[in-house]
């Protein structure tokens, strides 16, 4: 399977990325804890880049699905990407979770919980492009 959605970078159209989401989902019948990993990494990473790789002026995220399949797993793969400013979330320091909300620094925690939702997550900047790609390994559901 191979699917593309190509939105304007803004909030307002997360509902419409979900939506798609789901009948990929769907589709591919998987379960539910992995779905609400999915939605969360999906939803964490299209409100990073509409926030933050575009400044005030507008662009697009394009969004790649593709599956390997066997008979009892589905191999994920999701990658975003967009024109913005160059930007390696990954190059980031995951948040101390073992300190107190007040003596955290502000920032990070997204990132940190794609990467504990997902199986791999790699950035290349290359064309111009930033180019995000989760990757998630999903039992299907019976």
């Amino acid at each position: 399977m191979e699917k593309n959605i190509t939105l304007t970078a803004e909030l307002k159209n997360l509902d419409v990325l979900i939506e798609s989401v789901d009948n990929i989902l769907n589709e591919l019948s998987c379960s539910s804890e992995n779905r609400n990993a999915l939605y969360l990494s999906i939803e964490e990473l299209f409100v990073n880049i509409t926030s933050y790789a575009y400044d005030n002026s507008s662009g697009t995220v394009n969004i790649l699905f593709t599956t390997t399949d066997n008979e009892s797993k589905i191999k994920l793969c999701i990658t975003f990407i967009d024109k913005g400013k160059p930007f390696n979330p990954l190059l980031s320091d995951d948040p101390d979770t073992t300190k107190p909300l007040e003596e955290r620094n502000p920032g990070g925690l997204g990132i940190f919980l794609v990467k504990k939702n997902v199986d791999e997550i790699k950035y290349t900047y290359e064309d111009n492009c930033n180019k995000l790609t989760i990757y998630k390994t999903l039992d299907r559901e019976v």
